[in-house]
């Protein structure tokens, strides 16, 4: 069985009206709820202005494996934050911005980006750590639901 853990994803930014049916379809192949209850996500809970909110138990990863495809396809910005799974991987933060591929950030369990003494050396200086630790910390836009099509934007840029 897959190494699994429980996730949230914050969902916000640009994105057309008729392609919401279709987030809705890759929120629920995830298994992904309204609350750690248990309520399914409705038409009614992707409202312009607000971030949307999805929660979910024992994702393979950790990983919001379908909406974050579709988020990355269309260029909708989200912000992931995966629990732990002991002994396979630690805690993670997955930013997309929603116009480049999303950047993993690996965290602590108060959900502060940490960075090992490897990962500053390769940024090189103070200047860039501090402007990696911002990139992180992205704030999520609220939803602006519009009429057009949202353009591809997932794409490999070597952020990962």
């Amino acid at each position: 069985m897959a190494d699994r853990a429980s996730a949230m994803i914050r969902i916000g930014g640009t994105i057309s009206r008729n392609l919401i049916p279709a987030l809705l379809e890759a929120i629920e192949c995830d298994g992904g709820k309204a609350d750690w209850e248990g309520n399914s996500i409705e038409f009614s809970h992707i409202a312009d202005g607000h971030i949307l909110e999805v929660c979910a138990y024992e994702l393979i990863g950790g990983q919001f494996e379908c909406v974050e495809a579709f988020c990355c396809n269309h260029g909708i910005a989200f912000v992931r934050r995966s629990d732990a799974c002991s002994g396979a991987f630690g805690p993670e933060r997955a930013v997309h911005t929603g116009d480049r591929a999303p950047r993993h950030y690996e965290v602590n369990d108060a959900d502060q980006i940490v960075l090992n003494q490897r990962e500053l050396n390769d940024l090189g200086s103070i200047a860039a750590a501090n402007a990696w630790f911002q990139a992180g910390d992205f704030a999520l836009p609220p939803l602006s639901i519009g009429t057009r099509e949202n353009p591809s934007s997932c794409r490999e840029n070597g952020d990962g």
